[in-house]
């Protein structure tokens, strides 16, 4: 069990940047606890700024609540100020402006080629259409899924 100055990531398991950002946080060792979105935790916590899945909840700090941020970016950055730990980027400027752009296409543009594959073969679309229902909301009956 993870202890309340644990981070909290917020998010579903399908998502191309909850894996990005479970990912860094198992890198960088920070502590966290991996919430579902829908899940009684998840309703307990701080609201999300904006409607982006993942989000990151920061432990409360000298008397202030706990703080929830969107976009995998922004919260990356705020680790890299925040945690000197591991590291994620480049120290070195050039590379660091490498590191934005690749994430950025990456961000931006591969996540185009995921819907596609996800979508635009019979196979891969009932193999995602059998899943993703359940992604945020696990308690939902079979018909309910089926419906979804």
């Amino acid at each position: 069990m993870g202890s309340e100055r644990d981070l909290r990531l917020v998010g579903v398991g399908s998502s191309p940047y909850t894996r990005k950002l479970r990912a860094a946080l198992r890198f960088r060792r920070l502590p966290f606890r991996f919430v579902v979105i829908g899940a009684k935790e998840a309703n307990a916590l701080p609201e999300r700024p904006l409607p982006l899945l993942p989000y990151i909840v920061l432990p409360a700090a000298d008397g202030e609540p706990p703080m929830a941020m969107s976009d995998t970016t922004p919260i990356l950055n705020h680790l890299e100020e925040t945690y000197a730990e591991r590291r994620l980027r480049p120290s070195d400027p050039a590379l660091n402006l490498i590191d934005l752009l690749l994430e950025d296409y990456g961000d931006e543009w591969l996540s185009k080629c995921m819907f596609h594959y996800r979508w635009s073969y019979a196979a891969d679309t009932r193999k995602a259409s059998a899943y993703l229902p359940y992604s945020g909301a696990m308690q939902i009956t079979r018909a309910q899924g089926e419906q979804a």
